[in-house]
């Protein structure tokens, strides 16, 4: 791995940590997992492909957050108590989530003006697992807190048969 490489891999913690305090105001640390591993799912787990322009190539940027950190994240995001929250507010805020930590995170995939970004989709467990399989799971960052642990995974490459709904234009 070159010296920049190097650098962009250490760096990308670091930018999610400060994305994360800037859409909650909380300070948390994030973690690379060890090579191989392979995080269990939430509920709050959603998908943004990104598509390699020119190339019918694609990677994706996962999410999935522990229930105590969708349920903070969707209160800090519209500043009301959890009991004032509705099912879609949660979900709303978990896809927005998935949208400032996967713009944080993608250098590491490629340049951002070599990557088109689709809207994030929820990806349930069977889902997940298919990806898994399909694609290639290449790293994960986890972040703990209260016993548990939220992680957000790259798939490089992304199994081209996965569809995605398009950013609108």
């Amino acid at each position: 791995m070159d010296a920049i490489a190097a650098e962009l891999v250490q760096s990308i913690p670091r930018r999610v940590a400060r994305a994360w305090a800037l859409l909650c105001g909380e300070n948390r640390l994030f973690e690379w997992c060890s090579e191989g591993f392979v995080p269990q799912i939430s509920a709050h787990t959603y998908l943004l492909s990104l598509d390699f322009l020119g190339s019918d190539d694609k990677a994706g940027i996962a999410i999935s957050l522990c229930p105590q950190d969708a349920r903070d994240l969707a209160c800090s995001m519209f500043k009301l108590p959890i009991d004032d929250l509705s099912v879609p507010d949660i979900e709303d805020a978990c896809m927005e989530v998935c949208n400032v930590l996967a713009d944080a995170m993608s250098d590491i995939v490629a340049p951002k003006d070599r990557l088109h970004t689709r809207l994030p989709q929820p990806l349930e467990t069977n889902g997940y697992q298919q990806r898994c399989m399909d694609s290639a799971l290449r790293c994960s960052l986890g972040s703990a807190t209260g016993g548990q642990t939220s992680y957000l995974m790259v798939f490089n490459r992304l199994n081209p048969r996965f569809e995605t709904r398009p950013a609108p234009l």
